[in-house]
C-alpha cells in the first residue's frame, strides 16, 4: 500500500494569521495530558491553529491529515504507523509487518500490536494472530 507523504506534514503557518494567545495557552497546557481533542466545524480554523502551536512548541509531533478515502481500518493503522515514524523510526514496525503480511490479522490485533510496541520482541503475524483466535483472547464483535 503507498501512502502519500504529504499527509505526514504539518502544513506552514499561515501570512497574516490572526494570533489566539489564549488557544495556544491551552494547547501548551494539554502536553500534560494524556489527550486534548480539538473539535469544531469544518473552516473554523482546527489545522491553522494547530500549524501555529507546532511552529512554537519545540516539541516532536506527528501528524497526520485524513480525508474520506481513509476510513478503512488497515489504511489509516499503516497511515497512523507512517506519521509516528515521523518521530521515533523504529516504532509500529511490528504492526506494519502485520499489515503487510500475506494474511494480516485482524484490524483489532494489529492495533493491540501498535499499542504494545516494544514489549513484543519477536512477531510473526500468523503465529499470533491464529494463537490469540484459537485461545479466544479476540473474536470479531456478534461472533462467538
Amino acid at each position: 500500500m503507498s501512502l502519500l507523504q504529504t499527509k505526514l506534514h504539518v502544513p506552514s503557518v499561515r501570512p497574516g494569521l490572526v494570533p489566539r494567545p489564549h488557544l495556544i495557552e491551552r494547547l501548551n497546557a494539554g502536553l500534560h495530558r494524556k489527550l486534548t481533542l480539538i473539535s469544531t466545524p469544518a473552516g473554523f480554523g482546527k489545522t491553522t491553529l494547530l500549524s501555529e502551536w507546532v511552529a512554537d512548541c519545540g516539541c516532536p509531533v506527528a501528524w497526520l491529515s485524513l480525508d474520506e478515502g481513509d476510513d478503512d481500518p488497515a489504511r489509516f493503522l499503516a497511515y497512523l504507523v507512517a506519521a509516528l515514524q515521523t518521530v521515533q523510526a523504529d516504532v509500529g514496525q511490528a504492526a506494519l509487518a502485520a499489515l503487510q503480511s500475506h494474511q494480516p490479522p485482524p484490524t483489532e490485533l494489529v492495533l493491540t500490536i501498535l499499542l504494545l510496541g516494544r514489549q513484543i520482541c519477536h512477531y510473526r503475524s500468523d503465529e499470533v494472530a491464529n494463537e490469540a483466535i484459537q485461545s479466544g483472547a479476540w473474536s470479531r464483535p456478534g461472533r462467538k
